[in-house]
């Protein structure tokens, strides 16, 4: 009876050393599984249910990061939202020095290629959001780096453009050359994107200080598309003088004066009177690079009329005017107005235009005497 008695305290005691370690094992078990079954539902949940969900991962915060990216890794749109939409909801609180930015941040861009196209996307426009709204401070645009080094590896056009757009929020420092190259590489490429947006974000890659391509912003001004076109004017229209490089010349930017985009026009006009043009130089401006022959030779009769416009910079223009008429009645003008030299313009007409008769007007108004000055341009 005894021994039946000692076994069965034996198996008393067995079973409580079981049960109390089921319980350790549960109370360590318990994080990760919370974490499990929140990120589970969430996975699954629709637009009405999510904000339920998210805040019970929200609470979770570290333990959920492994699932919420995992989430990322597939190819249902709504779990991928809504992990997303979690991973926003966790970082909203923290401060700008919170180590967490970096922990999260290295934790996407280590995941980033075994992301689907979603998730991918997902992640990058996260990291938009924080630098929109500056949140996270150096670590949060740290991480932005590395997640975009990763994402230019991406032949996806879509996760292309989202990573064209977070390098545009993300100015690269003169001690990050790679992460310049980078940049740079994206804003060349896009500057010839099929998409008008990506063009326009290009645009504005291209501009910032160490990506610098404002030269090849250039042709631009020329897209078809009327966003395009603006963005590129407002990125090198005013870009004149010592301390702003020209990249284009103010002549040549007369002709978007006529622009068939109203915003366009505006923005060229703001541009030239930036550069120093007043409303008749403006005036003139339209004249000279009208598309009819008979208009722009009205700027001849401009110049006569008003004493204080300098003929020579209108004059020399006209001597590069498609249409002969225009080109000869400019040397005339020229070499008739005594206080223009155009001699080198004149000479170089006189030896390669592609008029015979502009050749040989030209070369007989190079040595037009002086003393007959402005007998023809007298009103």
């Amino acid at each position: 009876m005894f021994a039946a008695l000692k076994k069965k305290w034996l198996a008393l005691g067995a079973a409580l050393i079981v049960l109390i370690a089921a319980g350790g094992v549960a109370c360590w078990q318990r994080t990760p599984l919370l974490a499990w079954y929140a990120v589970r539902g969430l996975a699954a949940a629709d637009e009405s249910q999510r904000p339920r969900w998210v805040e019970k991962v929200r609470r979770l915060d570290r333990a959920a990061w492994p699932r919420l990216v995992e989430c990322l890794c597939q190819s249902d749109e709504r779990c991928v939202a809504n992990a997303a939409a979690a991973l926003a909801s966790i970082s909203k609180p923290w401060p700008a020095d919170d180590a967490r930015w970096t922990e999260l941040g290295s934790l996407l861009t280590d995941r980033f290629a075994h992301m689907t196209v979603l998730g991918q996307e997902a992640a990058l426009r996260l990291e938009c959001d924080w630098l929109r709204a500056e949140r996270g401070g150096a670590a949060a645009r740290d991480g932005a780096g590395r997640l975009l080094r990763a994402a230019v590896r991406v032949a996806e056009k879509s996760v292309r453009a989202r990573a064209l757009e977070l390098a545009v929020l993300l100015p690269a420092q003169a001690g990050q050359p790679e992460l310049l190259n980078v940049e740079r590489e994206l804003a060349r490429q896009h500057l010839r994107d099929g998409e008008t947006a990506n063009r326009v974000c290009a645009v504005q890659l291209a501009m910032l200080p160490g990506v610098d391509l404002k030269k090849e912003i250039v042709p631009l001004l020329e897209d078809g598309a009327p966003e395009v076109r603006r963005a590129a004017m407002l990125a090198i229209g005013h870009l004149y003088g010592d301390q702003q490089p020209e990249v284009i010349a103010t002549e040549d930017l007369l002709r978007w004066l006529h622009d068939t985009d109203d915003d366009v026009r505006r923005i060229c006009e703001a541009a030239l009177r930036g550069r120093g043009l007043q409303d008749e130089h403006l005036r003139i401006g339209r004249l000279v690079t009208d598309t009819r022959a008979t208009v722009r030779l009205q700027v001849l009769d401009s110049i006569r009329s008003n004493p204080d416009l300098e003929p020579g910079i209108w004059l020399r223009t006209l001597t590069h005017d498609p249409a002969p008429e225009v080109r000869i009645a400019a040397v005339r003008a020229a070499a008739e107005y005594g206080t223009v030299d155009l001699s080198d313009r004149i000479d170089q007409m006189a030896r390669s235009d592609p008029s015979p008769t502009v050749c040989q007007l030209a070369r007989y108004y190079l040595n037009y005497p002086k003393s007959r000055t402005n007998r023809m341009l007298q009103p």
